[in-house]
């Protein structure tokens, strides 16, 4: 395209700008050729290339569209605080981030909405609440679930709250202009999808280590999820970090 159709002009032909309110979409410098003003290429001016580059290529583009959500739309739901990959909707994930298994116990069969962390149902052979137990004895004919975890006190752990809760924490080397370097920012595309929080690392469920994390985060982990996994490994994957940064925890809901 010719210099004065710069992608400004072109997010007016394609509707994402409206010249006419005077959003000239100041991404990129005016052409060379333009007048100036303020900085700014003229509004009539700009006007006019909008109008021309329409007459040009407003056929090309009048069916385009592109919405992220049109692509991801769990990525888009993920202001909903569940998991964004979840094939059974049973709120569990294979997935660690984007609300996944480090928030809640890993789902071990995430094609079936009735296997996921936590299930009580001692009578059943299979493995349906993922923390490892499947089978049944063969002298008794009893599930090893049943055999083994009733009578336990096996329970999970649960907590709904705010960035205290997810276990918020900006990494202090990306603030620290002494600490920049290469390495720096080089998790930061899984920190952002844990929303800068912890919650593999929190006081309520942490079930993972600092080493794993490090520099962006370190020091020793203890959990209420990790002790009652101690006493009773029947409470293996039984835990559900609902924090929401922000203290919205009430847009959760009964079951978010």
């Amino acid at each position: 395209m010719e210099d004065k159709y710069t992608p400004d002009v072109i997010c007016n032909v394609i509707g994402m700008c409206n010249a006419s309110s005077g959003q000239t979409c100041r991404l990129f410098p005016a052409p060379k050729s333009s007048k100036m003003l303020g900085g700014q290429m003229e509004k009539a001016e700009f006007e006019q290339h909008v109008a021309e580059a329409k007459v040009k290529y407003g056929d090309a583009f009048k069916n385009l569209k592109f919405n992220v959500c049109d692509w991801l739309p769990n990525f888009c739901a993920l202001g909903d605080h569940k998991a964004v990959f979840d094939s059974d909707g049973d709120l569990f994930s294979s997935y660690e981030n984007l609300r996944g298994s480090n928030w809640r116990g890993k789902d071990c069969d995430d094609t079936h909405n009735g296997i996921f962390p936590g299930r009580f149902d001692l009578d059943i052979a299979a493995d349906n609440n993922c923390n490892g137990i499947s089978g049944v004895d063969p002298e008794t004919n009893i599930p090893y679930e049943k055999q083994w975890c009733e009578g336990t006190g096996q329970m999970g752990v649960a907590i709904l709250g705010d960035s205290a809760a997810a276990h918020f924490r900006i990494p202090p080397a990306y603030l620290t202009a002494a600490s920049l370097s290469s390495h720096t920012f080089q998790n930061i595309l899984r920190n952002l999808e844990n929303e800068l929080d912890f919650p593999m690392l929190s006081w309520s469920t942490g079930h993972r280590t600092t080493d794993e994390f490090y520099p962006d985060i370190s020091g020793p982990v203890d959990s209420i999820y990790m002790r009652m996994r101690e006493r009773n490994l029947c409470n293996h994957n039984d835990y559900q970090n609902l924090g929401v940064n922000g203290a919205a925890s009430s847009q959760l809901g009964p079951f978010g």
